[in-house]
């Protein structure tokens, strides 16, 4: 999953994910650019952007 990609197909900026998730926007950041993160982080904005589908394809 390319994690930009689905925030920016899903219409959120990087704040608002940061408001989602509780990730501060320089994580969210160090995500997208693929740079070294705790795994729980990248399961926690991954976890969120496919509920996000989800939710947006009604499932």
């Amino acid at each position: 999953m390319n994690i930009r990609k689905a925030r920016e197909r899903l219409g959120l900026t990087l704040k608002d994910l940061a408001e989602l998730t509780g990730l501060s926007i320089a994580t969210l950041s160090n995500v997208e650019n693929k740079k070294k993160v705790k795994p729980e982080t990248l399961a926690k904005v991954v976890n969120t952007l496919i509920e996000l589908e989800h939710y947006e394809i009604g499932l």
